[in-house]
């Protein structure tokens, strides 16, 4: 294989595998990359078996082939290259006799640098699906869902089905729905057209949504979502993107968004923001508790640590109905609070014991419930 291509462009393909080659897997060839030529270029394909990325991108071709080469190791010599072209050519000369592969040879400017590339055919296959998709999102709208949601994933692997987004889709409407369970998330969205089918229910990983956010902040056109048997895939403006699905059952969610809390307070998001911020220094370091203590039109905040101190700040708010004490994660409040684009937010209460809804003023659609924490010390 022979061919030639701008530094700009190469640099842009090896940037979207860096997630998924693994530099230290059980499999040296999953620290590699597969690079085909084809008719008006070449592809660059990336797997760690879970997720699997494939993109076309423009080259001059000078002879046809395919090659792997170390993902991370191109990735940082192309990242060095002054702007200018690439040529990169297999030599299968003069190989030691236990070297399978070729050497690969790349040019650009005056440096010269000499690689060893794995044999080609130890790369795993990449399926292709090429049925219609599913659901048809626009880019900005599928990367606004991920970015609400994606902060309440769970951690904890012995909990499987919380380590991912689930995805629904009925009629018109398609949802994204996190949980750790301390906290949920919940955000709904109209498509303009129906999805194909009866109706959709996926949990999508984590890291599959990290790699999808990459690909997407390029991206202005549609997204085409598809699956077939246990994998998810994504077609997004020549790439394709293809990811094994978290099987088992996501909790049911409904019945954990609750539907009588009707005290509501109405906020300042940025006010909040910042004096949440303040008063969470001297939150107890592992609990991160505030205590929202809420009166006629204030809101006060209180943080109360033994070993660090006490903070207290009030913030004007609009609230009408009987006192109320809640504590709360300043965490979750806080990243619940910063994912919403709205002036101002809604915190709907029940009692000190009762979850707490917190909505967009605006977008009743979006949705972070936060367990309560038992208040044991007031100022």
């Amino acid at each position: 294989m022979e061919l030639k291509i701008t530094r700009g462009e190469f640099l842009k393909g090896l940037q979207r595998v860096q997630g998924i080659s693994e530099a230290k897997g059980t499999m040296p060839i999953l620290s590699y990359l597969l690079m085909e030529t084809e008719e008006e270029g070449i592809t660059i394909s990336a797997t760690d078996l879970e997720i699997g990325i494939r993109g076309s991108y423009t080259a001059e071709v000078i002879r046809e082939g395919k090659i792997t080469l170390n993902a991370r190791k191109i990735f940082d010599i192309v990242r060095e290259f002054p702007e200018g072209d690439i040529l990169l050519k297999e030599e299968k000369d003069n190989l030691p006799a236990d070297q399978r592969g070729s050497w690969i040879t790349i040019l650009c400017g005056n440096s010269r640098f000499r690689i060893a590339s794995l044999p080609p055919e130890d790369f795993p296959s990449i399926p292709v699906y090429e049925e219609e998709g599913i659901i048809e999102f626009e880019s900005s709208m599928l990367k606004e869902m991920i970015k609400k949601v994606f902060f309440s994933i769970s951690t904890d692997e012995t909990r499987p089905t919380l380590n991912g987004a689930l995805l629904q889709a009925e009629g018109e409407d398609v949802y994204m729905i996190s949980t750790d369970g301390y906290r949920l998330t919940y955000i709904k969205k109209g498509l303009g057209k129906p999805v194909k089918g009866d109706s959709l229910s996926v949990i999508i990983s984590k890291k599959t949504l990290v790699e999808l956010l990459k690909l997407l902040e390029d991206s202005h056109g549609p997204t085409i979502f598809s699956i077939q048997k246990n994998h998810a895939a994504f077609r997004i403006n020549g790439l394709f993107m293809i990811s094994r699905l978290i099987e088992g059952e996501f909790p049911n969610y409904e019945n954990l968004v609750p539907m009588d809390n009707n005290k509501r307070l109405i906020i300042n998001r940025d006010n909040l923001i910042y004096a949440l911020r303040r008063v969470s220094l001297l939150a107890d370091e592992k609990s991160r508790m505030v205590k929202f203590n809420i009166n006629k039109n204030q809101l006060v905040l209180v943080s109360d640590s033994t070993d660090a101190g006490e903070a207290k700040e009030e913030i004007m708010a609009e609230y009408q109905q009987d006192e109320i004490s809640i504590g709360l994660n300043a965490r979750y409040v806080l990243e619940a609070v910063s994912a919403m684009d709205t002036d101002e937010v809604c915190f709907n209460l029940k009692g000190t014991d009762s979850s707490c809804l917190i909505t967009s003023a605006q977008d009743e659609d979006y949705k972070c419930i936060v367990m309560p924490m038992r208040i044991e010390s007031t100022l």
